[in-house]
């Protein structure tokens, strides 16, 4: 495979799809800066200072047993959860738009752990970087690629749509997940809806920016969403059922909005107090939709309008509300 036009296409194709994805893949020659093994992730001490590295949580609970099921839930339980939630996000964020970039342009990567090394920022990891470009990687003759691709091919888009699940969620996501619930009592259902949003944020971005063209972003994901499981994950597809579509009067959006169902909780950070995320259930449709709009071509990192700051006063009340006396800490 000829790994420099492939890395630039892939790379393209990732930026074309707007705010969320800037800098969510990068080569191993575009800066100095050094690289973790995804492998690293799996081992539970790298994995405690990761989440220590969020600036969240303290230290000296990371390395203690965690508490029984049937514990009262505490403040510094609350402090993981937002911890965990914010490391696990940002990396899923790069793998899965990776993944469903080169799936729309009939590439399927293998996205084994071996093959992935991330790149941190601020602590967190932020960028994604493939080792082995092409290596595990199939195509199909349903989705032909316009990229300059050599790899075996498969017969079905189906077959290539199960190769991206069996890597990316069966080698790797669910594995990681099982190593982080081992070192916390973090849900389930908080580590795989931040899995499943991305699907959310990568198609309604490919609607967004990409009109027509996103198609196969949303196709993708309507099939993962409608699969009973996925290969070498246990049990019923764990992604199903913690995103929904909302429509919304928008041509920009045909297939709406996607809304958790469970809040990330990372409006608690110190560094984004309040600020609510366009797809939080804590937020009416208009508002989410007005946040969604406002956004459209601004930068990440960007300082927002009145949408931004009518979702920071909604989180600001929410944080209030949970400190009264007798109301419930995690209530999201």
């Amino acid at each position: 495979m000829p790994s420099e036009s492939w890395r630039r296409s892939l790379a393209d194709g990732i930026g074309q799809l707007g705010r969320w994805f800037q800098g969510r893949y990068g080569f191993e020659a575009d800066e100095p800066t050094e690289t973790v093994p995804a492998d690293l992730y799996f081992d539970p001490d790298f994995m405690r200072g990761a989440i220590a590295a969020s600036h969240t949580v303290r230290p000296e609970f990371l390395f203690q047993d965690p508490p029984a099921p049937d514990t009262p839930e505490t403040e510094v339980d609350l402090d993981l959860r937002v911890a965990v939630s914010r490391v696990t996000r940002h990396y899923t964020a790069c793998l899965s738009v990776a993944a469903y970039t080169a799936l729309a342009h009939g590439v399927a990567l293998d996205m084994s752990p071996r093959n992935c090394r991330l790149r941190t920022r601020l602590g967190l990891p932020f960028t994604l970087v493939l080792d082995h470009l092409g290596e595990g990687a199939v195509v199909t003759p349903e989705r032909s690629t316009p990229w300059r691709v050599t790899a075996p091919s498969v017969t079905t888009l189906a077959e290539a749509r199960a190769h991206v699940w069996r890597t990316l969620y069966g080698t790797h996501l669910a594995p990681l997940f099982e190593t982080v619930r081992r070192i916390t009592r973090v849900s389930r259902r908080l580590l795989w809806t931040n899995a499943a949003e991305w699907l959310g944020m990568i198609s309604d971005s490919a609607d967004e920016y990409l009109a027509g063209a996103g198609r196969p972003y949303v196709e993708d994901r309507q099939a993962l969403m409608k699969a009973p499981s996925l290969p070498q994950v246990p049990g019923e597809n764990p992604l199903r059922g913690l995103v929904v579509w909302d429509p919304v009067p928008d041509p920009r959006y045909p297939h709406g909005i996607h809304r958790r169902l469970a809040c990330c909780l990372t409006y608690r950070l110190e560094d984004r107090l309040g600020r609510l995320c366009q797809n939080c259930p804590l937020l009416t449709l208009d508002e989410r939709l007005a946040l969604v709009q406002e956004r459209f071509g601004v930068r990440m990192g960007t300082g927002g309008g009145p949408a931004e700051r009518q979702s920071i006063r909604r989180g600001l009340e929410r944080i209030t509300r949970s400190k009264r006396p007798g109301q419930a800490l995690h209530g999201d």
